[in-house]
């Protein structure tokens, strides 16, 4: 009878998911709202009758859904995360459809666009429903181009920026798109280019170089030009201007002063200001234009004076400067007595065999 019981629960519990998608799925397929929400999100069906949504097109909590009340007409939505449940919204689908798609509008924005030029935008009837656009930027571009006529929000032309190319081309990480430009130094491409490839492998894990306020994101806005610091060091400036030639000014000036105010932090017992000043300036005078060759004799120096007192601490220290010919030759200098080359064949001789 038990057995007679749960089977009965479940198959008045599937019907009741079918019934709840059944009705789901003509909303979608039947209100200008439905086709709208179509565009961006997914759904799938639990046996309970909630309906979970996903998306891939824009930002949703991981854990959002769909449920319609028992004896009611009216669904409910809410959104899951961190142990709670929050924003719930309570309506008609197509009402619901709405509402999530324009409280996606408003939480998805651009930091360039503040929230009250949303809601005004949205507050006139935009996006019409039936016309709601395949990506969130060509809403933010109608808000902007009808708050803001003439500011230029294609940013895209900054990608030919004498300053930017030659960042790329040393090895910074540079990202230009239509709606950004994102820049950090010292990526871990420049530092591998610095610090001797794949044979300077070893002295990177043993001696960390690390950058200080060297990133920056360039966004455009509804007018002027304002700067700002977000998490982690990273400096955001905000353009809102109607010419390229005064784009172009503000950009170049806002990466000249990042390249001037940026650090690095050295994480070694040995290191000094200076150490870190050095290698600093080198990479300001590679952004310039500068080959590296033309200062690797200062950047062997500068890791000599590291890695010559962790050898005379610990002589397997040597294995930090195998396969780097000219910290090798500088080391020697600085240590007469001491043979490089020796020490080096006699560690990887310890590795091999252990010691005794």
């Amino acid at each position: 009878m038990k057995n007679l019981v749960s089977f009965g629960l479940f198959e008045s519990q599937k019907k009741i998911a079918e019934i709840r998608e059944e009705e789901f799925r003509r909303a979608l397929e039947n209100t200008p709202e439905g086709r709208d929400f179509s565009k961006w999100f997914n759904y799938s069906v639990r046996r309970t009758g909630r309906i979970y949504i996903t998306s891939r097109k824009v930002s949703i909590p991981a854990t959002t859904w769909f449920e319609k009340y028992d004896n009611r007409e009216e669904w409910y939505y809410i959104y899951s995360g961190s142990g709670r449940t929050y924003g719930q919204q309570i309506g008609t689908l197509k009402d619901l459809f709405r509402l999530m798609v324009e409280d996606v509008i408003r939480k998805n924005r651009p930091s360039g666009i503040d929230i009250n030029t949303i809601k005004k935008y949205m507050s006139d009837g935009n996006p019409k429903p039936g016309n709601l656009p395949d990506s969130l930027s060509e809403i933010y571009d109608s808000a902007m181009k009808e708050f803001a006529p003439g500011i230029i929000t294609d940013f895209s032309f900054l990608g030919d920026l004498e300053i930017i190319k030659r960042l790329k081309e040393i090895g910074s990480e540079v990202n230009v798109s239509s709606k950004s430009v994102t820049i950090q130094i010292f990526s871990h491409d420049l530092k591998r280019s610095l610090l001797y490839g794949g044979a300077g492998e070893p002295l990177r894990n043993k001696i960390w170089f690390r950058a200080n306020h060297d990133q920056i994101r360039i966004i455009p806005a509804l007018s002027g030009v304002s700067t700002s610091k977000q998490s982690g060091g990273l400096k955001q400036v905000k353009i809102g201007l109607d010419s390229e030639s005064s784009i172009v000014d503000v950009v170049n000036y806002q990466i000249e002063k990042l390249l001037e105010d940026f650090t690095i932090t050295i994480n070694s017992p040995h290191a000094t200001e200076s150490h870190s000043i050095v290698l600093a300036d080198i990479i300001r005078k590679l952004a310039t234009g500068e080959p590296l060759e033309k200062y690797r004799w200062k950047i062997d120096h500068m890791v000599a004076d590291l890695v010559d007192p962790l050898i005379k601490e610990d002589t397997s220290n040597v294995d930090l400067i195998k396969g780097i010919p000219g910290v090798q030759k500088i080391i020697q200098e600085m240590n007469p007595e001491m043979n490089v080359q020796d020490l080096s064949k006699g560690s990887s001789i310890l590795k091999r065999f252990g010691s005794f």
